[in-house]
């Protein structure tokens, strides 16, 4: 049987989400940062040799992956999110695919991909549950 998406710890005040996108961030993060040591590999050859056209695409891919690193920060993985920290929750659709965001009190937000309708609506009423307000542009 499927676990739910979210789920209301209501014992220890937390809000657990199984969607498995914590293990995904960390080998994301791992790639990434084995990019940049690539890059800074690439890029220490250049005293040896004349700036050429793959040495400005190592540093361009240097430079894009220092970035996303920046917007790894700036969002929440974690599995479970205590409720005292939830400020609010918009409804969001990027390329068709619906996502919850949860907007954390330490500015940080934690996205959630939403399969089907019936989803959405299981997950607004346990937010309702615990008094999350949702926020609409």
């Amino acid at each position: 049987m499927k676990r739910p998406l979210l789920v209301l710890d209501e014992e220890n005040k937390l809000l657990i989400i199984n969607d498995g996108i914590e293990s995904n961030y960390k080998v994301l993060l791992i790639v990434v940062f084995l990019n940049i040591l690539s890059c800074i590999i690439n890029i220490s050859r250049l005293y040896k040799e004349e700036f050429n056209l793959i040495h400005g695409v190592w540093i361009l891919n240097g430079l894009l992956s220092v970035f996303s690193i920046f917007l790894f920060f700036r969002n929440n993985y974690s599995k479970t999110i205590p409720v005292n920290e939830i400020k609010y929750y918009k409804v969001n659709s990027f390329w068709g695919n619906k996502r919850l965001e949860l907007y954390i009190k330490n500015e940080r937000k934690r996205n959630v991909v939403i399969a089907t309708k019936k989803t959405l609506v299981q997950i607004e009423d346990v937010l309702k549950e615990i008094n999350i307000v949702r926020y609409d542009d």
